[in-house]
């Protein structure tokens, strides 16, 4: 799976191009050896988790768009929700378990992988 983890520095979208409240599954590579990310924006913040549920290790999009609901986002197979602010699961059958992040940050406009987390 590290295979296609796109390197820090990499341009995912620009900031103005995901909606406040919105967000957006990206990927690299495909099939078993395909690499996703979500992005989640809350007001001027962003932030991105691998796109991958830890209860069935498939993506959290995976019948449905990224779903956000108020200050969650829901894995689409069982709806178990995700806190945005950190990635814990709060409801589901993951409950305890965490959502894996991913460095972004917002330079010049544009939200691009950094190197780890500050």
């Amino acid at each position: 799976m590290t295979e296609n983890v796109p390197p820090p520095g990499t341009d995912l979208c620009g900031f103005t191009e995901l909606a406040d409240g919105a967000g957006r599954a990206l990927s690299w590579g495909s099939g078993k050896a395909a690499f996703g990310i979500i992005l989640l924006r809350v007001g001027d913040c962003v932030t991105a988790y691998v796109n991958r549920c830890p209860h069935f290790q498939i993506p959290l999009d995976h019948l449905t768009n990224v779903t956000l609901f108020g200050e969650f986002v829901l894995c689409s197979h069982h709806y178990a929700a995700f806190r945005i602010a950190d990635g814990n699961c709060v409801e589901g059958p993951c409950e305890g378990a965490s959502l894996t992040p991913m460095p972004v940050a917002v330079v010049a406009g544009r939200i691009r992988i950094v190197e780890g987390l500050e």
